[in-house]
């Protein structure tokens, strides 16, 4: 018995996988990088920490 999945949902599966992976990448680059950038905006490690939390 062999199961049979229609190219649409095979289609929205995939979609939603790299959708999905994509996002956990740029989430990946974002974090490590977030604290420096507010740190630049706002010029002081105190304001940032208060910022970042």
């Amino acid at each position: 018995m062999s199961l049979h999945i229609p190219k649409v949902r095979r289609a929205a599966i995939a979609f939603i996988l790299v959708t999905a992976v994509l996002d956990i990448v740029a989430m990946g680059i974002v974090i490590p990088v977030l604290p420096h950038l507010i740190e630049e905006f706002v010029g002081s490690n105190a304001r940032a920490g208060l910022l970042n939390g």
